[in-house]
């Protein structure tokens, strides 16, 4: 439930709306947890495709930096 749309854009060449969602832990954002959605001229989903991960809450062990901004 922790998701933010990064981009939504309109290809021109092939009339297809695209929306990337990122997938967050208490509002951080985890890396490469992307989810494509590609929607069609009439609606129809023409190509969905995602790298979030499963189980998350269970996987992070942390959510304090483990490097400095400056670093």
């Amino acid at each position: 439930s922790d998701l933010r749309v990064t981009d939504t854009y309109f290809s021109k060449h092939n009339g297809l709306t695209h929306v990337w969602v990122q997938q967050q832990y208490r509002g951080i954002p985890v890396i490469n947890a992307l989810f494509g959605l590609h929607v069609a001229p009439d609606g129809k989903i023409w190509r969905d495709g995602h790298r979030f991960v499963a189980g998350l809450a269970k996987r992070v062990q942390t959510t304090s930096p483990a490097i400095t901004a400056a670093q």
